[in-house]
């Protein structure tokens, strides 16, 4: 698994990657045709970032079509299957949060099954989860009770 730094630099970086490829997208997406020196220069410029020592070992997949003509404009890796990217999380945390409202709360309970003697539980301590998102994920390096 690649692990990719969540330095303000490269959040820059990506931010701006984005906002290029979305300004360059909505261009292609009107009436005309694309133009072949504005798509070379959007390839090159989105080629030249991903490959920029900032992102050094990242993998990237993109796939940019003209929506107009259906024509690949650029692609990179668009045939690999990969864990969704923050924006995906974004939407998800929308819905979830439209949908369940902004006062519910997670609630994980745990329960034990024998005495405490001396400050030590004598039987199982069983943690019984709700779906909180706060729990796991990258927090949770190699030592499942780390997170608590």
């Amino acid at each position: 698994m690649i692990y990719i730094s969540r330095s303000p630099l490269l959040r820059g970086a990506v931010l701006g990657l984005l906002l290029l490829v979305s300004t360059c997208s909505g261009l292609f997406a009107q009436g005309s045709p694309s133009p072949p020196a504005a798509t070379q220069q959007l390839v090159e410029t989105i080629r030249d970032t991903l490959e920029t020592e900032s992102f050094a070992g990242a993998l990237w997949g993109v796939h940019i079509v003209n929506l107009r003509t259906g024509a690949v404009l650029y692609s990179r890796n668009a045939d690999r299957n990969f864990v969704p990217a923050s924006n995906v999380k974004l939407a998800t945390a929308a819905a979830a949060l439209e949908h369940l409202g902004p006062e519910y709360r997670y609630e994980t309970t745990m329960h034990a099954d024998g005495p405490v003697e001396d400050g030590t539980l004598k039987g199982n301590l069983v943690v019984r989860g709700a779906g909180d998102p706060t729990l796991g994920g990258h927090r949770q390096r190699s030592d499942p009770t780390e997170v608590f």
